[in-house]
């Protein structure tokens, strides 16, 4: 059930190819059997939702959340920093050290608005298609939730734009034929406003988990959550292009449709936190998915093999020669943020890494200077994934139960 999602993303891809390609002009005077065109594209769920997983399939690349996103950009605090010496790549912007020839910052920023546009393709053609207006109320009901989805997932890709670029290009309907592509920065309050209204109703649009087949699908708790998130953005302190550090205006409105949103997940009874921290890292590390508590409201399912280097390059050190197979701990934990936990703490051993595990898959301890964030670990995969390849299938965590308590 976890692969669901993504060994189904890529016939998605080709959906996505032709829709840009036939939303400029018709090239052929007849249309051949396979061509998939915006017009039939949507006129059938099953098409639909394989464009739907277009935006998912780009969010398992190394430049979404297999690595980048999600590692790359948040290091070099008091909590972790990047192993090794600054570089032109990942050091350089772990560093603080990055020049406009960095192909780690340009890929994401790419990879981000390719979402964005797929993802406006899918919000622009479902509302007018004749399945969304004349089918089967399964179908409208299906054709809504990928609605939701398809607004929920552009609302993410632009969060992540702004949180780590600050006023972005910003740009809600699917490009055409002679648009305009030099678009100026737009503030970040306005985005963040037209996201919030979207959420609003992306949330209307959407199931919460225990309603349906529990997968990576976003449900109604990942579009409150997420909503709440961007509230309390929008409200927030953030450095501002003319070097002043401001809060939005109206914050307290944005924090109580934060608390609103958080209170209404919290009152649902469709998630509840995991009786054990270690477990709801292990479970993602054993590729299952939590079906008991519903902590992870949202997470990126990744693909054995092909996607996810959460326990290689976040997690222990583990020699390549062990049965465990490779663990790279790029990212070393701050000897301050261990002992920022009491010893009576559980949570301490799981998220900070003390050993390595060497070639005869023995335990040596790490000096304090060389210590590893340790909530992903390779050797907790079951079966064993022996080897050197990178991609080890653990999902990235977007939203967890526990995020909407501390919001509340």
């Amino acid at each position: 059930m976890k692969k669901a999602i993504i060994k189904t993303a890529f016939p998605g891809l080709p959906v996505i190819t032709f829709l840009c390609f036939f939303s400029c002009e018709k090239y052929f005077e007849s249309d051949p059997v396979s061509v998939f065109s915006s017009e039939n594209v949507f006129e059938n769920v099953d098409f639909t939702y394989q464009a739907l997983l277009g935006v998912y399939q780009l969010m398992t690349r190394d430049e979404g959340y297999s690595k980048r996103l999600s590692t790359y950009y948040g290091v070099d605090t008091d909590i972790a920093m990047c192993s090794g010496t600054i570089d032109n790549g990942r050091r350089g912007i772990a560093r603080y050290a990055a020049n406009s020839g960095n192909q780690e910052i340009e890929k994401p920023w790419k990879n981000l608005y390719y979402g964005i546009e797929r993802a406006n393709i899918l919000i622009d053609n479902i509302p007018g298609s004749k399945v969304y207006e004349n089918g089967t109320d399964e179908e409208k009901k299906e054709m809504d939730r990928i609605l939701g989805e398809a607004l929920t997932l552009r609302s993410l890709h632009y969060y992540e734009l702004i949180r780590n670029w600050g006023d972005v290009p910003y740009q809600f309907t699917s490009s055409k034929s002679g648009d305009d592509f030099e678009l100026p920065r737009t503030d970040r309050d306005t985005i963040y406003s037209k996201l919030i209204s979207d959420l609003l109703y992306a949330e209307t649009l959407l199931p919460w988990a225990n309603e349906v087949e529990y997968n990576e699908r976003v449900t109604k708790s990942a579009a409150k959550g997420l909503l709440a998130r961007i509230c309390l953005a929008r409200g927030g302190y953030s450095l501002r292009l003319d070097r002043t550090m401001r809060r939005g205006s109206d914050h307290l409105d944005y924090y109580q449709i934060a608390r609103n949103q958080c209170r209404q997940i919290m009152e649902s009874g469709t998630h509840s936190l995991n009786t054990s921290f270690e477990n709801v890292f292990k479970t993602m590390a054993l590729l299952r998915l939590d079906t008991k508590y519903y902590e992870l409201l949202f997470e990126v399912g990744m693909g054995q093999g092909t996607s996810g280097e959460m326990g290689y390059y976040v997690g222990q050190r583990i020699d390549a020669l062990s049965s465990f197979g490779r663990g790279d701990g790029g990212v070393w934990a701050m000897p301050n943020y261990y002992y920022s936990f009491s010893e009576y703490d559980t949570r301490r051993d799981i998220t900070v890494a003390l050993p390595e595990i060497d070639e005869n898959d023995a335990e040596i301890q790490e000096s304090l200077s060389s210590i590893r964030i340790g909530k992903w670990r390779r050797s907790w995969l079951s079966p064993k994934f022996p080897g050197t390849n990178k991609m080890t299938g653990i999902n990235w965590p977007i939203l967890r139960y526990s995020d909407i308590l501390l919001m509340f």
